[in-house]
């Protein structure tokens, strides 16, 4: 049995078709809700501008027999087996646009765990302001930050800053902060940031092509950290689903729920096509996530 069925959106030649419905197979459960990042779903569409055609997404939410959350990776609006590598669940009763940041966080959780022991993370750098960004503040947060310092381009005042503890500039001083975070997946500016000493994490995801400027990284003295969320762990591992455990019982818990309610826009799948085209034209929605809802 196929781990899932072809998506609802098909980029094809940087444009969006939208699809029916694939049939499936029992045992399977259909996606309820996908889970976008603006500015990965407008990279990827832009790549078939000139190369081949591909489906759309990576992260969608259905609910179980039971009642609960269970998110996987595979293209937006698919059918999926539960067992599908990379899957983990969420309590049911939880709101979805709750799971789905926590799902962000879930990729800074694992990304973090890989700073050197001991690393101050008072005054972090986070460089960015999309949902990869809007995680790693929130697991920043988790691990006893109480200020944290936000680099973005925005010319407006993006959703995430109104969480408290968070400063937003437009140039940070190089050197002074123990850790910057790249969230983007173009490290040039994070490193611009670094000192001495100064770890630069890398958690957004780079290009298959980004270069990484050594002769930068050994002028400033820097220490360089990959963060993938799957670095060091097998398929199936339970330390995956634990670490969401944790992440969702915080977050749960943060007295800021309205803030983070702010952060995602729903909308109905249907409207994918003219989505995408709004991104082509630049027109990006203020939130950092985007959740397409499939009736």
């Amino acid at each position: 049995m196929p781990l899932s069925t072809s998506g609802r959106v098909r980029f094809t030649q940087g444009r969006a078709r939208l699809l029916p419905p694939a049939s499936t197979v029992p045992g399977m459960v259909r996606a309820q809700v996908s889970v976008l990042s603006p500015g990965t779903e407008l990279r990827h569409l832009a790549q078939t501008e000139h190369g081949p055609d591909r489906d759309a997404g990576y992260m969608n939410m259905a609910r179980t027999p039971d009642g609960g959350w269970i998110l996987a990776p595979c293209a937006h609006g698919a059918a999926f087996t539960p067992h599908i590598p990379g899957a983990v669940k969420a309590d049911g009763h939880l709101p979805a646009h709750l799971v789905a940041v926590g799902r962000f966080q879930l990729m800074a959780a694992r990304g973090l765990a890989r700073l050197p022991e001991g690393i101050d993370l008072d005054e972090a750098v986070v460089v960015g302001s999309g949902p990869v960004a809007a995680g790693c503040v929130l697991e920043l947060r988790r691990r006893g930050a109480d200020r944290i310092r936000l680099w973005t381009r925005r010319t407006d005042t993006p959703p995430i800053v109104h969480l408290s503890g968070l400063t937003c500039m437009t140039r940070p001083e190089t050197g002074r902060a123990n850790l910057v975070v790249d969230a983007t997946g173009q490290p040039r500016r994070a490193l611009e940031a670094a000192g001495p000493g100064t770890v630069v994490g890398l958690l957004g995801t780079p290009d298959a092509d980004t270069a990484l400027d050594a002769l930068g990284v050994h002028r400033a003295g820097a220490v360089v950290v990959g963060m993938h969320e799957l670095a060091d762990i097998a398929p199936g591992d339970p330390a995956y689903q634990d670490t969401f455990d944790r992440v969702l019982g915080w977050l749960a818990g943060v007295g800021e729920q309205q803030v983070l309610a702010s952060w995602c826009r729903s909308l109905p799948g249907e409207r994918a096509p003219q989505f995408y085209a709004d991104l082509r034209w630049g027109r990006r929605p203020a939130e950092p996530i985007v959740l397409w809802e499939w009736t």
